[in-house]
């Protein structure tokens, strides 16, 4: 019955889906993408429907990362917010939309995130360096489980970026910049599922 409420909301009456929402239990991360002891929970919220199976979703606590053959863990990997605190840092976003596709059988959910690192830096010689900046994307892969009414993490696809500028204090023009761009597909080690609330 659950079940079919939940295609019934999904893919066959606009509107219903709206407020829907998942959760999956974990682990807090700690250090690279490693589990640690403290419970965390990931939670992602239907909040707008598109159309033709496409929907914007929320997702709050934590994201799911893992690398292939570890355990999965929920870090919060949202990026930084675009203001800055009174202080002049960085505030890290609490939450982050996404863009979801539900075939019916499979969820597709892509995520972009930004991140920065240092406040620049003046060298000798007049030359600057822009602080670092990690633009990344995530686009998971689920499996819809009809018996528990739940998504299972089956892929995590990701690419993660390195952009940084150096210029001259001088001219005032950017010499170069430096990109790393780092892709990679992961398999969760143990079971990642999202259950309905």
């Amino acid at each position: 019955m659950r079940r079919l409420i939940l295609l019934v909301a999904l893919a066959l009456i606009p509107g219903l889906s709206h407020g829907l929402s998942f959760v999956y239990d974990g682990f807090e991360c700690i250090g690279d993408a490693s589990p640690g002891t403290t419970k965390k929970q990931s939670r992602f919220e239907v909040i707008e429907e598109m159309g033709s199976g496409a929907y914007r979703i929320l997702f709050t606590g934590g994201l799911p990362l893992f690398s292939s053959g570890a355990g999965p863990c929920v870090g919060t990997a949202f990026g930084v917010e675009t203001t800055e605190a009174s202080d002049g840092k960085q505030v890290k976003k609490t939450d982050a939309q996404a863009i979801a596709y539900f075939t019916g059988s499979h969820l597709i959910i892509t995520l972009t995130t930004l991140n920065s690192y240092g406040d620049g830096q003046v060298f000798g010689g007049g030359l600057f360096m822009s602080s670092i900046v990690y633009p990344q994307t995530y686009t998971w892969i689920f499996e819809f489980v009809p018996e528990t009414t739940s998504f299972k993490l089956i892929r995590n696809i990701a690419i993660m970026d390195t952009v940084s500028s150096i210029g001259s204090v001088e001219s005032g023009k950017v010499m170069g910049t430096l990109t790393v761009n780092t892709p990679y597909t992961a398999v969760p080690g143990t079971a990642v599922e999202y259950y309905m609330e």
